[in-house]
């Protein structure tokens, strides 16, 4: 099995597939699942406003708590999710070209719902 970095030369990889599916017919070449429901997925949150919204929410939360300026709100979290949980849960940040890092930003949010909830009030 072939595999080939996506961005390092786009052109190149098209010319390859093609060639490759021209000389082996008895093979059938699929596009990226992963890739394709990342798509669909990036589609859906720019046309629905509450997605948006929730994402651009949960994106600003996760970026306060993750700055250097903020060392005493996140002190206080920190206490706060070792009394809750026992453990610390850092939020995650989600990277432009990362599949699934606003899944992972997410999830990271909801497991430190409860102390988020709290320090809050």
């Amino acid at each position: 099995m072939i595999f080939f970095d996506f961005y390092s030369n786009i052109n190149i990889l098209f010319y390859i597939r093609r060639r490759l599916r021209i000389s082996t017919r008895s093979v059938v070449f699929l596009p990226c699942f992963a890739h394709q429901i990342n798509l669909c997925v990036g589609e859906i949150f720019k046309e629905s406003t509450d997605y948006k919204t929730t994402a651009d929410h949960g994106l600003k939360l996760a970026t306060y708590f993750r700055n250097s300026n903020n060392k005493y709100f996140i002190a206080q979290l920190k206490d706060l999710q070792y009394e809750i949980y026992k453990k610390h849960i850092t939020p995650i940040v989600p990277g432009e070209t990362r599949w699934n890092s606003i899944y992972t930003m997410c999830v990271s949010l909801l497991k430190t719902q409860k102390a988020l909830q709290v320090s809050m009030f």
